[in-house]
């Protein structure tokens, strides 16, 4: 890792490419470029999949940074040779993980037909309201639609997965308790209830609801859950979901056109 006018360049490949002795079996090493800003949080941990904010130590201070779509780069190993370590610059373990995941998404995340991306985008200043709400919260929203396929009719019909960051479900009702004073005295069912109708207004008459008769309150598949609860089964058929995303197609950011999604359909 080595820095240069308060930028930070980050080693993206595991350690035997980078340290591999033949170049021509390991001739490439990607880097990640981040650069100081002020941060964040939903920039962080992955909620958007074009920018990424994160800590790093300087001499013990911590700095924000971002990376974004135009600081992922690739160069020639050997290049490596020439550049030295900041020592005095270190990124946490929780920190490199998240930037792992990022990265792996940035590749691997799911992609979302044209008309459904029209449709909803309407509703992008709703829908940033409501994560803008609950960005201390909320690690993800998750969507399966019915259909990958772009539909020149008719909406798409979705099943909903809210995860809340580990750890955060009971600071996110004590928040909800203080925000809206009809709710203070009212059990965790009804605020979760409140809560999963709020992210349901937010998307508003963009899209169906698929319907779910085990759910009494709403009647439709909207499901709140701790992120540790996501499981791979549920990553197969399920997408993340970014509002902040939606109107950034123009931006110095863009998605790579090789990126396709990986979900089971």
């Amino acid at each position: 890792m080595v820095s240069a006018e308060g930028a930070v360049v980050l080693i993206a490949l595991y350690d035997c490419g980078v340290v591999h002795g033949s170049f021509d079996q390991e001739p490439w090493v990607q880097l990640l470029v981040a650069t100081p800003v002020e941060f964040q949080k939903k920039f962080s941990k992955g909620r958007d999949s074009r920018r990424l904010h994160f800590y790093v130590k300087r001499d013990r201070q911590e700095a924000a940074c971002e990376v974004n779509a135009c600081g992922v780069c690739q160069i020639d190993r050997k290049l490596l040779l020439r550049l030295s370590v900041d020592e005095s610059c270190t990124v946490d373990d929780a920190t490199k993980f998240d930037l792992k995941q990022w990265l792996a998404e940035r590749y691997r995340q799911d992609t979302w037909p044209d008309a459904f991306n029209s449709a909803v985008s309407k509703r992008g200043k709703s829908l940033k309201r409501f994560y803008g709400r609950y960005n201390d919260f909320v690690s993800g929203l998750y969507l399966k639609l019915n259909s990958y396929e772009e539909l020149s009719k008719g909406k798409y019909t979705v099943a909903i997965i809210i995860a809340i960051e580990s750890g955060k479900e009971r600071q996110l009702i004590q928040h909800m308790r203080k925000v809206h004073q009809q709710l203070k005295n009212v059990g965790i069912d009804e605020l979760k209830a409140y809560f999963a109708n709020e992210a349901l207004n937010a998307f508003g008459d963009s899209v169906n609801f698929q319907e779910d008769r085990t759910n009494n309150v709403h009647g439709v598949a909207i499901e709140i859950v701790e992120e540790n609860q996501i499981t791979l089964s549920h990553l197969r058929t399920f997408g993340r979901f970014s509002p902040y995303s939606l109107s950034e197609y123009s931006t110095e950011a863009p998605m790579p056109a090789e990126m396709a999604s990986g979900r089971v359909h």
